[in-house]
This record gives C-alpha cells, structure tokens and sequence, in this order.
C-alpha cells in the first residue's frame, strides 16, 4: 500500500507536514488547542532550501495568539528554535513610529499579551501636486512603494489610460484597492532590492514611481537601464513637533524619516531592542549608528506583531 501510495505523494509537502506535526507534538497540539502552524519550504539566491515557519499560539479562546516566525535550512533547528521563541516571550514596553487606529491589530493582540503600546508618527506628510509632471505618455506600469505614494497618486485624480500596477508588497496593494486599482505584481520579501530585481526583470516599458521627496529609490536602482524608469514625487515629509518622545524596551521604526527625526532628537539606550520596517529603514539606522535591529517578516500589521514577538 506504502509503495502504491508514493506514486501521488508530494515529497515536498511531505516535508513541511512533518515539521508542522512535529512543532505541534511540541505543544501537545490537539483539536482543542488554539495553535496553528503553518511551513513553506523555498529555495535562496543560492538555491539552498530555507524553511519558513509561522505559528500562531494562544493561551486560551479569548486572548489572541502570539504570532512568531522563524526560519533555517535545518529542519531540526527550525523546530527547535520555534519552540523556544515562544518559550521566551516577555511582555514589555513597545513605541512604533506610526499613529495608532482605533483597530488597531498590531496593538490589540500585542496588549491582548500583556504588552504596553505606544504610537507616534514622528513626520507630517503634505501632498504635492505632480500635474503635467508625468514627461513620458507611454507608461505600462505605476510601481507603489507606500500606501502614501497610493494615496496622493490617486487622489488627484491621474489620467493615465490603461497601465499596470505594482505593489511593494501586500499592505501597499491593499491601499491600491481602495482605489479600485489592483496589482498584477506584488513584492513577497522585506528585501528592497530582491524586490527591485524580481520585478525589473519581469517587466518591459517605463514604469512610473510615484515616491516621496527625496526617495533613496532602492527598486529603480535595480533597473539596468534608467530609461525604463519615471520618477514622480507625489508627496514630501516634514518633522512633527513631539513634544516628549515616549520610553519603550522596544522601539519599531517604521520609515527612514521616522529614524532621522527620532535619532536627532534622543540617543537609544544600550538595553532598547530595535526592529526596521524594510531594509531602507535598516539601512538608515547604520547610517545613525545603530548597529544591531531586527527587520521585520513582513510589512502587514501581522508581521510587525511577529517581529515583536520574537524580540
């Protein structure tokens, strides 16, 4: 029957099974367990297997589960370091460099856990007009980078004719939507650059970037030619008057703005723990002399819970 069976079997699912079964036997995971565990096996640059694992685990029904990632290219390791992420978590203090919304998930399921949130944009943003700005007419594809760059693109009314649209990733798409705009390329990776890659590689034609002013243009710059490339600002930042930056054992930037505005205005103590929000972020922390941040999984609110979560 074993022998029989193997010919419909699927060694590859076979594989992310076992490592979700054997996360879940770590639990003493049942049907009456609020745990879920989610693998995805894919290869790197190097084409080496990497096993990407979610898990979602509650205490009980009623408070929301702790959300953690992690991955390796052993199965054992991964297994093993899931399990003693979750041992670990410590509710703590946490600032994230954004407004917080009244549904806020990123904040409910963090203080759902004990955690303490606080949000503050530390930028204002003010539109600017790009009328008659678009030089080239024969646009294919609008490439979006932030649901700001969404926002102010569409919100004055662009007359385009029929193009493609390109998100950063599925929190910038989802803006898109509102719009009535649906992207035929969304980017599935916190790396700035292997995003750029993938998509200039897939595409042909000028591809419109509308951006904030000065933009660090991290996907443009992975064009081999700029001539496929139109900028847009559609959008500048400016400094916030905050007039006490709020204390956090943990601190989440969200933009490289929020970084400059932040690090000019407080030194972050030995002891805080930084996450990024994408590698632009990242980057710009080294710039201020931040050597050691986590970037986070992903860009939805369920990922930066994540980050935080395993910290």
């Amino acid at each position: 029957m074993e022998e029989k069976l193997s010919v419909v079997n699927h060694i590859g699912s076979e594989v992310e099974c076992n490592i979700e079964r054997a996360i879940l036997n770590k639990f003493g995971g049942g049907c009456q367990m609020p745990i879920g565990v989610y693998c995805r096996q894919e290869e790197d640059e190097d084409e080496q297997l990497i096993y990407k694992v979610w898990t979602a685990v509650a205490k009980n029904a009623k408070v929301p589960p702790v959300v953690i990632y992690q991955e390796s290219k052993s199965r054992a390791k991964v297994v093993a370091a899931i399990t003693e992420r979750h041992k670990s978590v410590k509710s703590s203090s946490v600032y994230i460099t954004r407004d917080l919304r009244k549904d806020d998930f990123f904040k409910n399921v963090l203080e759902g856990n004990g955690y303490k949130v606080q949000g503050i944009s530390l930028i204002d943003v003010r539109r600017l007009d790009y009328k008659d700005r678009i030089k080239d007419k024969k646009i294919e594809w609008v490439f979006f980078s932030s649901k700001q760059a969404v926002k102010h693109f569409f919100e004055q009314d662009p007359q385009m004719g029929p193009v493609k649209y390109a998100a950063l990733g599925k929190a910038t798409a989802g803006e898109m939507r509102k719009y009535g705009a649906r992207a035929e390329f969304i980017g599935y990776s916190t790396d700035t650059k292997l995003i750029g890659r993938q998509f200039a590689s897939s595409v042909t034609g000028v591809v419109l970037f509308p951006q904030a002013r000065g933009s660090m243009r991290v996907i443009q710059q992975q064009f081999g030619s700029q001539n496929h490339v139109q900028d847009l600002v559609v959008y500048e930042t400016l400094k916030k008057e905050v007039p006490k930056l709020p204390e956090a054992d943990i601190i989440l930037f969200t933009s490289p703005s929020n970084v400059i505005v932040y690090c000019h205005a407080k030194k972050l103590a030995p002891n805080q723990r930084v996450i990024a929000m994408g590698s632009a972020t990242g980057n710009e922390l080294l710039r201020q002399g931040v050597e050691y941040y986590t970037l986070v999984n992903s860009f939805d609110d369920s990922g930066l819970a994540q980050a935080v979560f395993g910290m």
